[in-house]
């Protein structure tokens, strides 16, 4: 699935004089209406790298008079607020490489014995999620599980299948939530079911209406967005509750105006 998303991403210093009310910036874009965003994530030396994104091939430019003109586009002024005064340290970069892209070698009906598939070889998510890193962790322990049960490969005949279904486990949830979002931009390749996508969306929506206000659901959606928690979290009786709740409250609140 390809939904043709692109980051800019520098380093600024920020301006002495600087008096922000946050630890971390993040504009999340709102596809289909909204397809830019942007971040600033401080880092050692009082410094910020600075990233910009955009779908549907609306790639964020990489001259300064434009890569300023579109963080002022943003939804908020408050990440441009922060840079116009900050002195630029680095070129800007620029990725466009950000399709997602999963090979099915768990059902592979005869696997080559003792030969496993890990990363990008078997799943690539789109980098602006900021996934890939985590799963790759997840992946390397359960290798190293595995050869701890099997020293010198002693007991390994047979394993392979087993080990690459574990693998494939690994990365689902994360491939789950990279195209439930990169299905939401119009020009997407690849796109899902419309029964799945028009779900996800609606209920990623109503998700979205609640982590604003309640505490306990926007822990659940952060544990589940960074993997330390599985999907199915998402729909607890606790979460979907709160959802219909809100979903009934929304719906007699326009009653009432209309």
């Amino acid at each position: 699935m390809n939904a043709f998303v692109g980051y800019t991403a520098r380093i600024y210093q920020p301006a002495s004089n600087v008096d922000v009310d946050w630890k971390l910036l993040f504009i999340q874009p709102d596809p289909p209406q909204d397809q830019r965003g942007g971040a600033i994530f401080p880092i050692e030396g009082n410094r910020w790298i600075v990233s910009l994104t955009g779908g549907n091939r609306d790639y964020p430019p990489t001259n300064e008079a434009g890569f300023l003109a579109f963080a002022r586009s943003l939804r908020s002024s408050a990440l441009f607020d922060a840079i116009q005064d900050a002195t630029p340290l680095t070129p800007i970069y620029t990725y466009h490489s950000n399709e997602n892209r999963l090979r099915r070698y768990d059902r592979l009906p005869h696997q080559p014995e003792q030969f496993i598939v890990v990363g990008h070889a078997a799943c690539a998510f789109n980098p602006t999620y900021g996934q890939g890193m985590t799963v790759a962790a997840i992946e390397a322990n359960i290798l190293n599980q595995f050869f701890q049960q099997h020293p010198f490969r002693i007991g390994m005949s047979g394993q392979t299948r087993r080990l690459q279904k574990q693998l494939a486990k690994a990365h689902q949830d994360a491939w789950a939530l990279s195209i439930s979002q990169d299905d939401r931009y119009r020009s997407t390749e690849g796109k899902q079911s419309k029964a799945v996508s028009h779900f996800m969306t609606w209920y990623s929506d109503q998700l979205q209406k609640l982590v604003v206000e309640q505490a306990e659901v926007q822990i659940a959606v952060m544990e589940v967005m960074h993997l330390l928690k599985p999907l199915n979290v998402l729909f607890q009786p606790f979460i979907l509750s709160r959802v219909i709740k809100h979903l009934l409250y929304s719906r007699a609140r326009d009653q009432v105006f209309h």
